[in-house]
């Protein structure tokens, strides 16, 4: 078997790939609007070569080739799934606890059935017809391999995408109905539990347009999943309170207790009153000839035979068919419920580090500690489907009638669908771990929760904050060593074993740990669970203070992170950078105020001067007018703790360094602290300047471009942010550092949120634009922006878009709630928001300001406004209240008599006029 490649092993492959690109003619750049001007830092920045990229609408809609690459996940949080093509088709089952991209089953499919509605006889597969490239199956089978590729199709599809929900209209000018598709799985904020049930729900809506009636039918068609070496089981099963059979129950008895695959599966239909159910257990076992049989039964009138003679003669392919009569102009839903339960989940199948010898330790799945087997997830849903369903429809609206720019809300929800994909799980005893993402073949990318990738996602702690936490629990509470060392990666099962100095991934990583502190006070602050955080403090207090110690990233606490700094680049860096420095005053100011909760004033008061002696050096040396640069300083190898080290480095010829570069993540650490409301970490004059720059600089197409020779995430003429730019081309190091080129999705949303913190709105709106650009449906899958891996969980940042420009945030510890939009709110703004007890919208219209409750509860006892808002009267719901207020420059704060706790039966509104501030 050939061995994967790793990151580390790509870094020493592609140390030397990055070189600037010739210089640019400057007629040629003229004639692709380019000025080849030397700009002053506060200039506008010139534009860039690249295709300039078009408006999007929300929700994005699909079609023709645009639907080719279209993959959207249906499942639960940690409980995998299966992938909707664009085309309506059902695709890549990864419901075996492990990414596959070629688990595909056989003769898996919807079909329709049509008779009346003044029209021919109509049968089709529910699928827009096949897409090229044809070349892509087994070349032994032709196109024949994953069968039923020859069969009647509908003509064009149109997907339209608002993650949960993706809804599909099928056309064809011989169907005489309009047919679509409405899928989901149960999905919204705070309830990881019920967002993680592994079932899928597909909704087919007919509508009969003609002037008389049509009878329809709709089955859905299933192979069993339990493969192994012999075919699975089948058999019909009923609900409670049914007297009939509703579905078919999946098993293989022949399958050891612990096989990958030994679990169950469901297919359930729920057909209206007034319509039939059909349901067959099991195809006629002959060869080539099944589907043909079956599709003539079909065709001639909308049922499926059940003719085989015994057992042997079973294909276990299990049907479902609803049919019912259509009235003129009436509409009719054909549902259907496919559900799974799968608990065998071990390192040694999922690839995933383990302590010796317990490799093969089941770890379980969570979801299968609240069911026995898939017909009780397919019960629980019955019994619980029409809250689930609402609430999941009533998040995608939220987003849907949001003002926010369109490609903000596409980016937030799209990203989401990681949380769906095999990138993360949560295991029996409810902890979340995480891959960076997902491969093709090998199961995850990266596993063991990777620190310094999962920092940049903010989905956890905003949407989803008990998932959050449960990362920090795992790493303050098993990955921090004794010493402070926390493991940047983390074994499966949980407080056995840390990594050694012979394993790989064994250095700390400076990024990953100084995250993980921010990460800490920030679902701190969301959850307000004071007792919680002062459990884990002390590990983070560990944590910290390890960058002090002999040999390592601050050995002489001057506030510098000088040392061999391991990173999310894969290399160590020898020297302070904008990058590290951020991380490192994000993780001391947020240290100090956890130490000050602890009532541990002496070591707050030693992060607060090594923080502000850091801030001051930091704006000094690193900042040069336009941007912070990296010092690379050489050391003698003697005088780093080996723990900080990965591989083979000359510490005293340092390679793969940033050097003066316009680093996209030079201050990354600004972009955390932003969220978690700790203030400006630096000058933030000088930090806005450098935002600046690197929306001029690092144009991937535009007259500072890199040439790309590492692996591209953008082609052509797309625009993208590179990681690295640089001025002139003897300012790039002789060996400049490997990715340098690049361009990560995650890294330009962070960026553009950070943009949105100091006021680019437009610049920040611009990149996030172009990244969802690329993902066209054609040439990429909206739901999935890949990195080292598909469903990359860096990308999950473009959650943070919405808290940026909403300026909503919820300090649960102070109980005080912020709303300051970063855009107008002089016209209708909507924006939705999420906090650790609930979630819903707020509405700012006619100088009134509405905060709903969808779900959950929100409580508060001060809120703070934007500056114009001078109150004139409050309403929380009917009753009329009042607040001591204080208004300055930069806002207006309500202090209220008591607590206010807004539900869903009870709205806060606030009418307000804009006030004389001279």
């Amino acid at each position: 078997m050939k061995e994967r490649t790793s990151r580390r092993t790509f870094v020493k492959q592609a140390a030397l790939g990055a070189v600037l690109l010739p210089k640019l003619d400057t007629n040629l750049l003229a004639s692709h609007g380019v000025s080849n001007e030397k700009d002053s830092p506060a200039a506008t920045p010139s534009s860039s070569n690249a295709t300039p990229t078009p408006e999007l609408n929300f929700p994005r809609t699909f079609t023709g080739r645009n639907l080719a690459r279209i993959a959207f996940p249906v499942g639960g949080i940690g409980t995998g799934g299966v992938e909707l093509g664009g085309r309506g088709d059902l695709r890549l089952w990864q419901i075996f606890n492990r990414p596959e991209s070629g688990d595909l089953l056989r003769y898996t499919f919807a079909a329709i059935h049509v008779e009346g509605a003044g029209a021919a006889p109509f049968t089709s597969i529910l699928e827009r017809k096949l897409l090229p490239p044809y070349d892509q199956w087994d070349y032994r089978e032709g196109i024949r391999g994953v069968g039923a590729l020859d069969m009647p199709r509908m003509t064009e599809a149109v997907f339209s995408s608002s993650f949960p929900v993706a809804k599909i209209n099928f056309s064809d000018p011989h169907c005489p109905v309009d047919v679509s598709l409405t899928a989901f799985s149960p999905f919204y904020p705070v309830d990881a539990d019920d967002s993680g049930l592994p079932i899928g729900v597909f909704e087919y809506n007919v509508k009969n347009t003609s002037q008389t009636p049509a009878t329809v039918a709709i089955a859905l068609s299933i192979e069993n999943p339990c493969h192994g070496a012999k075919w699975g089981t089948n058999v019909l099963r009923s609900i409670p309170g049914s007297t009939l059979p509703t579905g078919v129950f999946m098993t293989n008895p022949t399958l050891a207790v612990d096989a990958p695959k030994s679990g169950s599966f469901a297919l359930l239909a729920l057909p209206e009153e007034g319509s039939s159910l059909q349901l067959t257990e099991a195809w006629p076992n002959q060869g080539i000839y099944s589907l043909e049989k079956i599709w003539k039964s079909f065709a001639a009138d909308g049922s499926i035979p059940k003719d085989f003679a015994s057992e042997k003669e079973k294909d276990p392919i299990g049907s479902a068919s609803i049919r019912t009569t259509i009235a003129a102009g009436s509409t009719a839903r054909f549902r259907f419920l496919l559900a799974w339960h799968y608990p065998n989940r071990t390192p040694e199948g999922i690839g995933w580090g383990a302590p010796k010898g317990m490799e093969k330790v089941n770890l379980g799945n969570f979801y299968a500690t609240r069911f026995h087997n898939a017909w009780e997830v397919a019960e629980y849903t019955i019994k619980n489907l029409p809250e689930l369903e609402r609430r999941t429809h009533a998040f995608a609206a939220t987003m849907r009638d949001a003002t926010l720019p369109a490609s903000v809300k596409d980016a937030a929800a799209s990203n989401l669908s990681t949380l769906v994909s095999n990138t993360s799980f949560r295991i029996a005893d409810g902890s979340f771990h995480g891959y960076e993402g997902c491969s093709n073949s090998t199961g995850g990318q990266g596993p063991g929760s990777c620190t310094h990738v999962w920092n940049y996602e903010v989905a956890t702690s905003y949407v989803f904050p008990a998932l959050s936490r449960s990362m920090r629990e795992t790493s303050f509470g098993y990955a921090t060593q004794a010493s402070g060392h926390m493991d940047f990666r983390h074994k499966l099962p949980l407080g056995y074993e840390h990594f050694t100095l012979t394993e790989p991934d064994h250095q700390a990583a400076a990024d990953g740990q100084m995250g993980q502190i921010v990460r800490l006070y920030l679902d701190w602050r969301i959850s307000g669970d004071t007792p919680w955080m002062l459990k884990y403090r002390p590990a983070a207090k560990r944590a910290l203070a390890y960058a002090w110690i002999k040999g390592g990233w601050d050995a002489n606490r001057d506030g510098v992170m000088e040392g061999a700094q391991h990173n999310t680049y894969d290399i160590q860096f020898l020297g302070p950078t904008g990058m590290m420095q951020s991380w490192y005053l994000a993780a001391l100011r947020a240290s100090a105020a956890m130490a000050k909760a602890a009532n541990d004033n002496e070591f707050a008061a030693e992060c607060e001067r090594i923080e502000q002696a850091g801030r001051e050096w930091t704006d000094k040396h690193l900042f040069q007018g336009e941007f912070y640069i990296q010092q690379i300083r050489p050391v003698p190898l003697a005088d780093v703790d080996p723990a900080l080290l990965s591989g083979e480095i000359n510490t005293a010829d340092p390679h793969s360094q940033l050097g003066p570069a316009c680093h996209i993540d030079q201050i990354i650490g600004q972009y955390m602290a932003g969220m978690a409301g700790l203030g400006d970490l630096l000058s933030a004059d000088n930090m806005r300047t450098a935002l600046r720059s690197i929306h001029r600089y690092n144009q991937r197409m535009g007259p500072y471009a890199m040439l790309g020779t590492h692996r591209m995430y953008a082609v052509n003429d797309e625009p993208a942010l590179r990681i690295c730019a640089y001025k002139k081309p003897e300012d790039i190091p002789v060996n400049p550092m490997a990715y340098s080129s690049e361009n990560w999705c995650g890294l330009e949303h962070a960026v553009s949120a950070t943009m949105i913190q100091y006021g680019l709105i437009d610049e920040a709106i611009q990149h996030v634009t172009d990244v969802r650009a690329r993902h066209d449906g054609e040439s990429r899958n909206p739901m999935d922006e890949l990195e080292w891996g598909h469903h990359y969980a860096r990308s999950m940042a473009s959650w943070a878009l919405i808290p940026a420009l909403s300026g909503f945030r919820h300090d649960a510890v102070l109980q005080q709630l912020t709303v300051q939009p970063k855009m107008s709110t002089k016209q209708l703004f909507r924006s939705p928001w999420t906090s650790n007890t609930g979630w819903g919208e707020l509405r700012f219209e006619a100088n009134t300001l509405t905060l709903t409750v969808i779900a959950g509860e929100l409580n508060f006892d001060s809120l703070v406004l934007p500056p114009e808002c001078g109150v004139q009267t409050m309403k929380l719901g009917e009753e009329k209240i009042t607040a001591a207020s204080r208004r300055n420059t930069d806002s207006c704060t309500l202090q209220f008599k008591k607590e206010i706790s807004l539900t869903p039966q009870q709205s806060l509104r606030i009418r307000y006029a804009a006030p004389n501030l001279t």
